[in-house]
């Protein structure tokens, strides 16, 4: 089979499974997975015994293969770019439309990609079953509902918009360091070997933490970090407009979390759960510490309140363009509550803020993409002004990485916790212990 052939193939059989699918009544991802592959294996083999029976080229078993995979990968996984999404080196998929792709790659490196349908209407539908069959919840993706946000897999974030863009587009964010430690994170320059250790203290405690930095700076993968040093046998609760953290599926490293993933209302605006309900619900579920993916709205009030009422060594992450930027972000998201009253809830709830920043250059020639750790603030309550008091622990090196600057006042808990306090304490020739 040429590849024309070969696509209008898997076009017209991926129409057969769909409708099978629709009318199977089959619920549950992984029913329904299991259902769609043995369709799938029926209709190719129909499909290649009619052309032996009409003495039209039938495909041959090894292409009989290829199609199955092709017309899994539309309605399962992402069609023509999941090899893409398989690729370990592949970070980042935007498409802006059907046949324009630009992938980028984790040293930096933005190429154009393969289409990603035939056509805007079969972009459509795949993305509308992507919504429906991948991941826990189902969510709808139409006129009606023309934004999707979804966690797709455990390594995989989609969002996809339609009618409100030029034509219907998508991004794929990949989490490629699943597994990451915090030695694995300093080994790679993420921080240095001091800030490695400190954050070890925090945890140890243990205290609340605010992970904040620009989109895609790499907050979910030290927030994962961080939560590693956590004793396994401590009950985790994690809450997540869409699943990122995923430290329910390492066992090995948390024995005991509870997972929650929000939920959208349905085509009758019924049934949606919001990270608030949910963080204020958590402690009732017995959970010692919560986690939050993102604070993004209303949400952050709810889970100030959780950190100051028990929630000790909780963490959270919050996007900011800037370290500065951070409590005029609060602010924001606060809505309605005096700033008096959010910043002395503030300053009583959240012990540090970790600013992460990132490098990134597409240059083809000199590819750049660094993410690391270049602030920690100690929050305190109020004094003179209406914004917590802070203390820049660590401040931006010659290089942009943290280094330290001056003693948090709670020193004295972190080497409880077994902080090397002389790690503060600069050698000659300015390096740091």
């Amino acid at each position: 089979m040429d590849d024309q052939d070969f696509r209008r193939a898997v076009r017209e059989l991926q129409q057969q499974v769909n409708k099978a699918l629709d009318e199977s009544g089959v619920t549950g991802a992984e029913a329904t997975l299991q259902y769609g592959k043995a369709v799938i294996t029926n209709v190719v083999r129909t499909y290649a015994d009619n052309l032996a029976l009409l003495g039209r080229p039938a495909p041959t078993l090894d292409e009989e293969e290829q199609l199955k995979k092709a017309v899994e990968n539309r309605i399962f996984y992402l069609g023509d770019l999941q090899p893409l999404v398989d690729d370990p080196a592949v970070e980042n998929i935007d498409v802006n439309r059907y046949d324009q792709v630009w992938v980028t790659y984790t040293d930096g490196r933005k190429v154009a990609g393969p289409p990603a349908a035939d056509s805007e209407d079969e972009l459509i539908e795949n993305v509308r079953r992507w919504g429906i069959y991948q991941g826990q919840n189902a969510r709808d993706f139409s006129t009606a509902r023309p934004i999707l946000h979804k966690a797709l897999s455990n390594t995989v974030r989609l969002a996809a918009a339609t009618g409100i863009t030029p034509h219907t587009a998508f991004s794929i964010r990949k989490h490629g360091m699943l597994d990451a430690t915090m030695s694995d994170l300093a080994a790679r320059g993420t921080m240095s070997w001091p800030v490695r250790h400190f954050l070890h203290a925090v945890m140890n405690v243990p205290m609340n933490v605010i992970v904040a930095g620009a989109m895609n700076s790499g907050k979910s993968t030290l927030v994962r970090a961080l939560a590693g040093d956590i004793d396994p046998f401590e009950r985790l609760i994690t809450v997540e407009n869409e699943r990122e953290l995923f430290l329910h599926l390492m066992p090995e490293r948390h024995h005991d979390v509870l997972s929650f993933e929000a939920r959208a209302a349905n085509s009758e605006g019924e049934g949606a759960v919001t990270m608030r309900q949910l963080i204020d619900d958590a402690f009732r579920f017995n959970g010692r510490r919560i986690l939050v993916g993102e604070v993004r709205s209303d949400e952050l009030v709810p889970m100030l309140v959780a950190m100051n009422s028990g929630g000790r060594g909780s963490i959270c992450t919050m996007h900011a363009d800037s370290a500065e930027e951070i409590f005029p972000r609060m602010e924001i998201l606060a809505g309605t509550m005096p700033a008096d009253a959010l910043f002395r809830l503030v300053g009583k709830a959240v012990d540090f803020i970790v600013y992460l920043r990132h490098e990134v250059s597409h240059d083809p020639d000199a590819p750049i993409n660094v993410r690391y750790i270049s602030e920690i603030f100690e929050v305190l309550p109020p004094t003179d002004s209406v914004v917590p008091a802070v203390n820049r622990v660590f401040v931006p090196g010659p290089d942009g990485r943290a280094v330290p600057n001056v003693t948090p006042q709670c020193m004295d808990k972190l080497v409880k916790a077994g902080f090397d306090a002389t790690m503060f304490v600069p050698r000659a020739g300015g390096l740091w212990n």
